[in-house]
């Protein structure tokens, strides 16, 4: 892993950020960019030499053109000034990494003056994504590609939007029982924030618990609603 003097001396920085800025943008760009034009690429999308003697380089149009087509919100070319969203670009990093390789240079064709190429995929997959990564680590993103080329996310994801308010309104069983009513896609983050309305509301501990009579309708709710129900 590469480092600089500040990470050495005062520590890297935390994985905090989630949104992919216009500097981390132009430098991902700039990665992009030169594997194009050193041939990486050319892995998948190979540019044949006009001799018929085999593979020289990278085809830029044959790059683009299957790269709109499998990442569609990418606009063609690629601007290091026009940025997509954060997801998109890990769609195209993801692509990136599925289309590169080392590139060797073979024999030399001196009427062409370039080399005939061939690939290593492994060193060039091990390359991009340790390039990838550590603008990632420099700009503390909470993303990071794997060693397969997969974007992974290093922080929970955030909540949905429908939990924005949650922490502004006051617990009762009435809120509880609509919460609980809430769609089956997001039991993992429901369990997280009913846990913490639990902690924060203030309710009797009393609530919840059983008695002698048997739990409330609203306690029975919570405890299945948080996955506490036996």
């Amino acid at each position: 892993m590469s480092t600089y003097y500040t990470d050495r001396e005062y520590g890297a920085r935390p994985p905090s950020v989630d949104t992919i800025d216009d500097r981390l943008w132009a430098g991902l760009y700039s990665l992009i960019q030169t594997r194009i034009g050193d041939g990486s690429f050319g892995l998948r999308f190979p540019e044949q030499c006009a001799d018929g003697n085999g593979p020289c380089g990278c085809d830029e149009q044959a790059f683009h053109r299957v790269l709109t087509a499998e990442v569609p919100w990418v606009v063609s070319p690629l601007s290091a000034t026009e940025m997509p969203k954060t997801p998109v670009i890990l769609d195209l990093l993801e692509f990136c990494a599925r289309a590169v390789g080392e590139p060797i240079q073979g024999a030399y064709h001196s009427f062409y003056r370039h080399h005939h190429l061939s690939w290593d995929r492994d060193s060039g997959l091990q390359r991009f994504v340790g390039d990838v990564n550590m603008l990632f680590r420099r700009n503390a993103l909470a993303f990071e590609l794997t060693p397969e080329g997969q974007a992974r996310r290093l922080l929970p994801a955030p909540l949905p939007k429908w939990s924005a308010g949650l922490f502004s309104r006051p617990v009762t069983p009435r809120l509880i029982d609509s919460l609980s009513r809430r769609g089956s896609g997001f039991c993992r983050q429901r369990r997280t924030i009913a846990a913490t309305l639990w902690k924060s509301s203030g309710m009797p501990s009393s609530v919840g618990r059983r008695s002698n009579r048997g739990p409330t309708n609203a306690s029975r709710r919570m405890h299945s609603w948080i996955g506490l129900r036996r």
